[in-house]
């Protein structure tokens, strides 16, 4: 019940309106991940971007084992979460964030820890 009203409050919220979005990524979403890696403690491969203003999609992947994030659930909240430790990042393509002084906004919801247990 409680990830149907988060799934629900998400898409109504104004971030898909954000003038000038060029990508969002968020783990709420049935459609974030490969639905095989959407169980606790999977690796993923891949972050789709959920922007519905471009139809070119700025995918976050991720090749290599060692470098992967994990998906998981919270505890406390029961919603989706993506684990980062160590060397885990996502590569986003060439273009993804702006350069050469074109001002943009970053957007990040998170919770820094020593550890995280899901």
């Amino acid at each position: 019940m409680r990830l149907m009203s988060a799934r629900s409050i998400t898409l109504s919220s104004p971030v898909p309106s954000v003038k000038n979005l060029i990508a969002w990524y968020e783990s709420v979403s049935e459609k974030s991940f490969n639905e095989s890696e959407m169980s606790n403690a999977a690796n993923l491969s891949i972050w789709f971007d959920s922007n519905i203003q471009s139809s070119v999609k700025l995918n976050g992947i991720q090749n290599t084992e060692n470098n992967k994030s994990q998906y998981g659930t919270e505890q406390q909240s029961g919603m989706p979460v993506v684990k980062f430790t160590n060397q885990d990042f996502f590569d986003l393509p060439d273009g993804t964030i702006p350069f050469n002084n074109i001002l943009y906004t970053v957007f990040l919801v998170s919770r820094v820890e020593s550890f995280c247990n899901f």
